[in-house]
């Protein structure tokens, strides 16, 4: 088990009544944490759901084969509530994969000083208003993977969904590992969709380069291996 994946998972077995409140509650924690000024209708359901269903479902997320999940941006009103998310390999750090500059030159610019991204990454962006009742996959363009886009501008601007300029993005994996940590020293506690590869090259502003999606290395599953032409 190359991911990770399975010690998650006897750390969710192995916990103690305490421990799985206290997952639970970071859990939630995050979530409020970043719902800014608008919460999404997942952040609603998860915080309705009792200790065992959200722990039952992050049992099923971490047994299945998957990705790690970071917000980039929450929906807010500001950003017009665009939700920003960053797909890469589970545990792409321990699999030896190189640190990509052109990810971390992203986050960066949405606020995330502190943020660190292993491999190849996809990223995608869906408008979750809850108001208007509407959630909806659209575009995220190559335009859309500059740092210097616009959006990113609005993001580390207060209200506009990104980072406050030193914090880390939110990623369900990082709150199992701070629960694993802890366990080790014995502590208690629809229409458009398109998304963007972003390779480890070297960070480019320039609105016209491809981020990595031709002739980028292959990204390697437990199935085997992949890679995407424009």
């Amino acid at each position: 088990d190359k991911t990770g994946a399975k010690g998650r998972i006897d750390t969710l077995n192995n916990a103690s009544p305490q421990e799985r409140e206290l997952i639970a509650q970071q859990i939630r924690s995050q979530l409020e944490g970043s719902s800014s000024t608008s919460s999404s209708k997942s952040s609603n359901r998860v915080q309705e759901m009792d200790d065992n269903t959200l722990l039952d479902m992050l049992y099923r997320n971490q047994s299945a084969a998957s990705c790690d999940i970071t917000a980039v941006t929450v929906p807010t009103p500001l950003n017009q509530h665009h939700a920003v998310s960053l797909y890469a390999a589970d545990q792409a750090k321990d699999l030896g994969w190189p640190l990509n500059a052109r990810a971390i030159a992203l986050m960066a610019a949405c606020g995330y000083s502190a943020a660190q991204v292993y491999g190849n990454v996809f990223v995608g962006r869906t408008i979750d208003n809850e108001t208007a009742d509407v959630w909806q996959r659209v575009d995220f363009t190559v335009e859309d993977a500059s740092p210097m886009a616009e959006w990113c501008k609005i993001a580390r601007t207060t209200g506009g969904g990104g980072g406050s300029g030193t914090s880390k993005a939110s990623s369900l994996s990082g709150i199992i590992q701070q629960q694993q940590q802890q366990q080790s020293l014995g502590g208690t506690s629809a229409a458009g969709g398109g998304v963007q590869l972003i390779g480890n090259q070297a960070a480019n502003t320039t609105a016209s380069s491809s981020f990595g999606a031709n002739g980028a290395p292959a990204v390697v599953e437990s199935w085997g291996r992949w890679t995407q032409t424009e």
